[in-house]
């Protein structure tokens, strides 16, 4: 009997084919058991959803759909041309053919046997460890290939014993068009889910296939899952994804733990209005978070291309304003809109002005991977529910200089006056305590320079407080500074964790490189009105945001900088005035994350 850890993200499904269903897990070889392969009971096929007697009745072709689901995803769109997903689906676009050996068992005796039509290209892992590549030639009859071992995979394996998966699981993962697998020889198993992790769906268009990537682990959402630390499952489509009701029920039916959906650019270019997008996109998307209500659906609108009329910006505006309605409107607290222009910038598509390249691919894995990371972090936290900080009305919880620098009006914290330049540094600090925490509020600033400190105490008969500084100043909104104890920024805009420590903490080259970066979002940021800051602390990683903007990943790396401290708003030497209101709190009450 076929074990359903072979395919561990399976549902169960009626087909028009014969198929297999184990309780609760769906196996989707379009034969019955036992005509299928003996071979098959050696390995694990992931992202094979569709699995088929190959033509000569020895192996098996590798599609990522089931049958009687691709034959749901041809027709004509609205601009009259024939779509066909079944063809799409029918690619091994991030399949993989995964063991482990054996003990006792020799590599040597591995022999992998694929071929494909019209070619494809194989990438070797062990476990995350990249170990080698080869090439399936069109019409090349299967010929054995072994996996090539890493030259330090035993100590590898040592020092690293187990990231997304144990080091001990091959991975041969797949990229190209139809692909047979005819055999495996030596003594292998399939991967216990102990060595597996959990799992990101992604469903798309050609960019989340990984059209334009060199390999199939360079594509963006293989990248953010590795960087997140899941398993993937690749269900890109180029050329269509229509938000079809059959794969809603597909993608619905599927185990995973986060889902992202790039959705809107083919059936923008393909004739669907807005309306029926919103219609499309509003179906697939309540169905899946009503089907796993506690795993986030992360929605990606278009990202900035460069090709015809459909990549004018009220077009694409219109598009992306309707997915963000769809999100909102969708009444589920696990679905989250995100803007694709956040995520990739115009020097990251490839040259066809479509398609990102490596560059682009990176470049959104290294962006959504942080945002991804605080959705799943937040769904998993327990935490106190948000209290105000500052009641709006008397400085209970809070001491400093009220008499001659803070005062409150209006239900806000108002530092200094308009006209008089301040003498020296001044801080309000809490009375108590925080460990880790996320920290929301507003701020006033002008051309004014001020911060919050946080994790932080007053130095000892001097106005000066000591700590971690969330800092705001022309140029430097977003950053993250060492107040009074390194005297120096610790991160940058755009250059997280580099080492700042020269030219007295302010180096201008580096500077001026974060100003550059941050134009994009300068629109963001009201410089004469209200801006909104948001500090999240969990044991040594903070993180700052800027109006929703992420400016700071930072983790620190020095044991002996305390972990909890005092929260403070300040006012800097040379400033006039600065406000500050709806300060709000939110205790994380989960154990602090280890140093690294």
């Amino acid at each position: 009997m076929r074990s359903a850890a072979q395919f561990p993200h399976a549902r169960t499904t009626a087909l028009t084919l014969l198929t297999l269903a184990w309780a609760g897990a769906w196996m989707a070889p379009a034969a019955p058991v036992d005509k299928l392969p003996d071979f098959i009971s050696k390995v694990q096929l992931h992202n094979c959803g569709g699995v088929e007697l190959a033509a000569d009745g020895k192996g098996v072709m590798l599609y990522r759909l089931p049958k009687e689901v691709r034959e749901k995803l041809d027709g004509k769109t609205p601009d009259g041309k024939e779509r066909s997903g079944a063809t799409q689906m029918r690619a091994a676009a991030h399949s993989e053919i995964r063991f482990v050996l054996n003990d006792g068992a020799k590599l040597s005796d591995v022999k992998l046997h694929l071929n494909s039509e019209k070619g494809a290209s194989l990438v070797f892992f062990w476990g995350d460890v990249l170990a080698g590549e080869a090439k399936l030639m069109p019409r090349d009859k299967a010929k054995p290939i072994t996996p090539p071992s890493h030259g330090l995979l035993d100590s590898l394996m040592e020092k690293f014993p187990k990231g997304r998966f144990a080091n001990r699981v091959c991975r041969v993962v797949i990229k190209g068009t139809e692909v047979a697998f005819n055999g495996i020889d030596g003594d292998v198993r399939p991967p216990k889910p102990e060595e597996l992790g959990p799992v990101m769906l992604s469903y798309g268009t050609s960019i989340s296939q990984g059209a334009a990537a060199s390999r199939a682990d360079l594509a963006w959402n293989a990248l953010t899952a590795r960087a997140i630390g899941h398993d993937f499952i690749n269900l890109g489509s180029s050329g269509t994804a229509f938000c079809e009701p059959a794969m809603a029920e597909y993608l619905a039916g599927l185990k995973w733990d986060v889902c992202v959906l790039e959705l809107s650019v083919n059936m923008a270019g393909t004739g669907f209005s807005t309306a029926q997008f919103k219609e499309r996109a509003g179906a697939l998307i309540e169905k899946l978070a009503s089907t796993h209500p506690k795993s986030p659906v992360v929605c990606i609108s278009l990202f900035p291309y460069g090709t015809g009329d459909l990549w004018k910006k009220t077009t694409a505006a219109e598009y992306r304003k309707a997915l963000e309605e769809v999100c909102k409107a969708s009444g589920h607290k696990n679905v989250h809109f995100v803007s694709g222009p956040d995520f990739l910038s115009f020097t990251g598509l490839s040259e066809d002005l479509l398609h990102p390249s490596d560059h682009g691919m990176i470049e959104i894995a290294t962006k959504l991977a942080p945002r991804i990371r605080t959705i799943l972090e937040k769904k998993n936290l327990t935490s106190a529910a948000p209290v105000p900080l500052f009641n709006g009305k008397s400085f209970t919880g809070w001491e400093g200089d009220t008499e001659k620098t803070w005062r409150i009006e209006k239900g806000e914290i108002v530092a200094g006056k308009p006209d008089v330049k301040q003498p020296r540094n001044e801080f309000l600090c809490t009375t108590r305590d925080y460990a880790d925490f996320e920290l929301r509020l507003e701020y006033r600033r002008g051309d004014n320079n001020g911060g919050i400190q946080f994790r932080s105490e007053r130095v000892p008969k001097h106005h000066e407080v000591s700590g971690y500084q969330a800092d705001f100043a022309p140029g430097v909104d977003g950053c993250l500074y060492d107040e009074s104890r390194r005297n120096r920024f610790l991160a940058v805009y755009g250059i997280p964790e580099v080492d700042l420590a020269s030219d007295a903490g302010r180096p201008g080259a580096l500077i001026k490189q974060a100003q550059a970066l941050r134009a994009e979002n300068e629109k963001k940021l009201k410089i004469d009105e209200w801006n909104r800051y948001r500090i999240r602390a969990e044991g040594p990683r903070i993180r700052l945001w800027i109006n929703d903007v992420l400016t700071v990943d930072y983790t620190e790396k020095d044991s002996k900088i305390p972990l909890t401290g005092k929260i403070a708003v300040q006012i800097h030497s040379g400033a006039t005035e600065i406000r500050y209101r709806n300060i709000v709190i939110e205790e994380l009450n989960a154990k602090p994350a280890e140093r690294p």
